[in-house]
């Protein structure tokens, strides 16, 4: 699961352009679980290649004129009027995606702390997107959005036959 914020108004009818947050799991490490680090970047993707979900936009954010930050996320190097500056058309793409990418190191330090840096049922893409969106960008999670750790947990016996 990703979140992709499209800062310029750049995508079309056919695709999503814009920068993606996500959390990957780092498949080469060598760990089991995997160790997860943030990532941002510029993508694009076929809108029909995808199953996306609209979740508003930045200018909605209850972080633009009514609420500060949550506090791990207030510190001195996000501005404190972060959302702001990302919605302002002043302010250049570059200037955008970093100030996105703050908030994304954040919401992973914060997950980190808590949970550790390996990928569990409380640190995984799914859980990074919400809390990005909620915490982060300041904006409604869908009530019919389940993500890990919200459902019950499954436990599944596999057996491995060795020859």
């Amino acid at each position: 699961m990703s979140i992709i914020i499209d800062l310029g108004g750049n995508s079309t009818s056919t695709h999503i352009i814009g920068l993606m947050v996500h959390l990957i799991a780092n498949m080469d490490d060598g760990l089991c679980p995997h160790s997860t680090s943030p990532k941002t970047d510029i993508w694009q993707l076929d809108r029909h290649s995808v199953d996306s979900i609209i979740l508003g936009k930045l200018e909605c954010s209850k972080y633009v004129n009514d609420y500060d930050l949550p506090a791990y996320l207030s510190n001195h190097v996000i501005p404190a009027n972060v959302h702001k500056l990302v919605i302002n058309r002043q302010t250049d793409t570059h200037s955008k995606q970093h100030l996105l990418s703050l908030l994304a190191a954040g919401v992973y330090g914060q997950m980190v702390m808590r949970s550790g840096e390996r990928w569990s049922s409380s640190v995984n893409c799914q859980q990074f997107s919400r809390n990005f969106v909620v915490d982060a960008l300041g904006l409604e999670w869908p009530t019919n959005l389940d993500i890990a750790e919200d459902v019950l947990p499954v436990s599944i016996d596999i057996g491995i036959p060795l020859m």
